[in-house]
This record gives C-alpha cells, structure tokens and sequence, in this order.
C-alpha cells in the first residue's frame, strides 16, 4: 500500500463521512459522493499522485464514508423521536456514545464488506449488472475532465466565499444576512399559509443538493407542500378540531407510512422467495456464490463480532439469528437493484426487517433503532463497496488490494461519523429546520402509529395509496407535509432550476462544490 494513497484515502473518507453527516441530517436527500471524490482527485490529488490506479483505490474506499454518513442520518436519530429522555441519557456521556456509535458503524461496516465480496460473482460477472455510479466514477477518472474539474473549483470557491461573506469578520457585521423573512402566518378563508422565514446560511446546500436530485424532489415535495395548505390543514379544520395540528399531521404522515410499508412488505416476502429458490437451484448445480453463504463457517471473526456486538445491545440469540439473515437478503437484494437503476432503497428495506422484528420480539425504542441502522448500514455498505468493485473491474485494477484501503476506509469513517453527528446534535437540536431528519422522523411515526387517532390515520392510509398510484414517491411527499416551508421550498426551487438548462449533468459538478463547500462551513462554524 502506497503512502499517499493511504492519506488521500483517509482524507476522503474523513471529507465524505462529515459532509454526508450534514447534509442527510438537513435534508431528506443522501447524494453519492463517489462522483465527487473522483473530481476532487483529478484536481487535489493527480498533481502529487499522477496513477490512476492509486485514484480508484482512494475513491472506491473513500465513497464508503458517505454511505455510511447517510444511514447513520437516516435511522440513529429514530431513537429521538421515539424516547427523547433515553436518548439525551446516552447522549450524555460523550465518549461512550461516540465509542459505541463508531463501534457498531465498523462491525456492520465489515460485515457489509464481507457480503459485497460474496456477491460480487454473481451480480458483477454472472448477471453483468451497470452499477451505474461505479462506472460514471470510471468515467471521470478516465476521461480527466476539465470542464468538471473548473466548474468543481468554481462551485468550491464560490461556496467558501458566500461562508466567508456571512462571517461576522466585516468590522463585526454580516454582508449577508443570515435569514431573509418574507411574509408573517397569513390565513385565507380555510386556507393558512405558514410564515416563510429562509436561513441562508443552508440556501447554497439546498439549492444545489435540489438541482442534483431534480424531478425525484422536485414534484413529490411540491405535492406535499401543496397538499398541506389546499388540502389537509383544511381538512384538520373543518373536521378534527380536538386533535392539536402535530398529532393531526403526524397521524396524517403515519398513514402514509404504514401504505408504503405494508405494500412493500409483500413484495418483500416475494423477493425473499425468490432468492431462496436461487439459491437451492444454485446448491443443486454446486454454486455456493451468494447471499446464504453467510451461512458458512467463515470468516469466525465476524461471526464472533456480530455476536458480542448484538448481545451487548441486549438482542436475544433468535433476534440476532432473524437481523443477520435478513439483513444479508436485504442487502444482495439493495445491490441487485443499485446495480441495475443506481438507487439504493435502504430505508424502504430496513422498515421490512423492522416491522416483523416488533412483531415476533420485545424491541425497546433503542434496539428499534439498531436494527434499522444496522439494516442500512450492511446494506448500503455492502453496495457502496460493489460500486467500487465496478470501477476497479473496468479500471482492471486489484481487487485483492482494493479490499485493504475498503477496511482502511471503514474504519476512519466510523469514527468520523460518530464524531461529527455528536457534534451536530448537540450544537442544533434534532427536528429543527437546522436538523431536520425527515427521514427518521418518518420511521418514527410507523412505529408510533397504533397511538393516533384512526380515522386520521386512515386517510394517511388513503392519501398514500393516491400517491403510489401516481408513482410519487411517498416518503419525499411527507416532507412537503411535515418539513418547514423555506426548507420544502429551498429544495423546490433548486430542482426547478434543472428544468432551465438543457443538459443538467454539466453542471452538476458545479452544485456538488456548492453544496460540498457550504457543508463543510457549517462544520467548520460548529467547530470554531
């Protein structure tokens, strides 16, 4: 292992780890990083380091960090939202909670490596699929674009440079203001438009993170947004008065989960079939490459720490037994659909493996928690690191040495992760427009959702039915519903910037700098 290599794959993963942290926490969104590391390479690292190969050990390790930033953001705060008391007593003692929180980010994190590995045969060489990220990583490292590497700069430099202008470092006043107030709460007839309020601080991160997802954001949130003004909030006063408007609208948005949730289990216990049939067809013809050679003896290291990792979060052995082996379908099943469209579904699985775990065990609001952290931690790893193996395939790099920047990787990350989100909750309280995670705020109403109002909850049911008919992404419509308006239209406006340009991916690299150097400013604010 060379030594540059080592520190660039260090200092990526540090980068990916801390700006993924912020950004998933703010929005409901966890953009790839991997693109934007390669860029970051052609511009920061060629220079000291002109190998490619060198590039794509480092990118391929350094994109891990994201992922598990983004599922750490998605699923740990749960635990909030579920027993704030609880959570604010792990919170206090920082080291434990760091040193617990990196602990379980590496051993999930391996066990995610191993079964990439396992599964690499199957559906990189076997099935042949696209892994779409991994080959636009490859293609950016390549082709050495300067184009994107001027317009990387640019959006870097122009993100700095707008932190710098909201520092209080002009004789102790800001140049721009840190908020822009446009309108008080305004009430027409049955119609209540909330007062608009933007923090500009974020604007540039939701801006730009809103062009890069475009149409996906875009209209589902716009939906919701609208939905929440011409139509539940009429509905909340005409029709549940006695209900406050938190537990309307959250009882609303339960519905709308338990839709999804309940739809998607079926199909899970499809997809489970399915694998199982596989997987004995491939027993009866000698192939053991797939996800149930989990079930072999090795490697008895991870099985050890596995087992001393759930035990000492207090899962029965059948727990532990029923979270591995579903957690291991559900990433082969992740991977196989990142491979083919280049999204990874990690909440919509992880609520798979969490709703019949409540049902079958006695989870406490922590070890609910757990296992969807874990269930997205695996899977998301598991597939983050395929992606790498897709560039390392085209690249015709080693595979074998790529696995020891992956580790390298895994382990500096977690440690990151666990840093910068303690960092992050205890300078901005969780649920504010700062913090907003959406996404976990969501997992918590599911398992919530027998404690509201029924009738409520049923036209949530309803609503989510309408949405999925039209092929709108429920769980982006329920931040229209419960996120701030400045943040819902911060993000709203960003994707409709993508529909005024004509080819929207050549600027993309100019957003990643915005968004990436707006993070790392708010970082630094936090830290100084």
């Amino acid at each position: 292992m060379n030594y540059k290599t080592i520190i660039w794959t260090i200092i990526l993963s540090v980068f990916s780890s801390s700006v993924i942290t912020y950004v998933a926490l703010a929005t409901p969104i966890g953009p790839w990083i991997g693109p934007t590391l390669a860029l970051f390479s052609l511009v920061f690292f060629a220079p000291l380091c002109n190998n490619r190969d060198a590039m794509i050990y480092s990118v391929a390790a350094g994109s891990v960090g994201g992922i598990m930033a983004t599922a750490i953001s998605f699923s740990f705060p749960t635990f909030y939202f579920l027993d704030a008391a609880a959570f604010s007593q792990l919170l206090s003692n920082q080291y434990y909670f760091i040193s617990f929180l990196s602990m379980f980010c590496c051993i999930s994190g391996f066990f995610g490596l191993y079964l990439a590995y396992q599964f690499q045969n199957t559906l990189l060489i076997e099935q042949q699929l696209a892994f779409p990220i991994g080959q636009l990583v490859y293609k950016i490292i390549d082709s050495a674009q300067s184009d994107k590497m001027r317009q990387l700069l640019i959006g870097l430099a122009a993100g700095f440079g707008y932190a710098i202008l909201q520092a209080k470092i002009f004789f102790g006043n800001y140049l721009i203001a840190p908020t822009l107030k446009l309108w008080e709460k305004t009430t027409v007839s049955l119609f209540s438009f909330p007062a608009l309020q933007f923090d500009l601080v974020i604007m540039p991160m939701l801006l730009s993170i809103g062009f890069i997802a475009g149409a996906m954001i875009t209209v589902p949130l716009l939906i919701g947004t609208c939905a929440k003004i011409f139509i539940t909030d009429p509905l909340h006063t005409l029709y549940f008065k006695d209900l406050s408007t938190i537990d309307f609208t959250f009882a609303l948005c339960s519905g709308i989960v338990l839709s999804g949730a309940f739809s998607g289990i079926v199909r899970f216990i499809q997809d489970c079939y399915k694998v199982a049939m596989r997987w004995m067809a491939q027993r009866q013809t000698g192939q053991q490459h797939n996800v149930v050679s989990l079930l072999s003896v090795k490697p008895v290291l991870l099985i050890g720490l596995l087992i001393g990792l759930l035990s000492w979060c207090q899962f029965s052995l059948i727990a532990q037994l029923y979270l591995v082996l579903a957690t291991a379908i559900c990433a082969y099943q992740i991977s196989q659909i990142a491979g083919k469209i280049g999204l990874a579904l990690l909440g919509r699985f992880a609520t798979f493996v969490m709703v019949p775990g409540l049902l079958f065990f006695t989870f406490n609001p922590l070890q609910i928690t757990l296992v969807a952290t874990f269930v997205e931690l695996v899977s998301g790893v598991s597939t983050e690191i395929l992606f790498g193996l897709k560039t390392a395939q085209l690249g015709k790099t080693d595979t074998q040495k790529l696995i020891w920047y992956q580790l390298l990787a895994i382990v500096v990350a977690s440690l990151t992760v666990a840093i910068v989100f303690y960092l992050l909750i205890t300078r901005f309280e969780l649920g504010s427009a700062q913090l907003f995670a959406q996404r976990p705020q969501a997992r918590a109403l599911l398992v919530q959702a027998g404690q509201f109002n029924y009738y409520v909850l049923g036209l949530g049911v309803l609503f989510g039915l309408v949405l999925k008919k039209c092929n709108i992404h429920p769980m982006l419509a329920i931040g229209g519903l419960l996120m701030p308006l400045s943040l819902s239209l911060s993000l709203i406006a960003g994707g409709s910037l993508s529909y005024l340009v004509k080819d929207k991916e050549s600027y993309e690299p100019l957003c990643s700098g915005i968004y990436a150097a707006n993070a790392l400013a708010m970082l630094c604010k936090i830290l100084f």
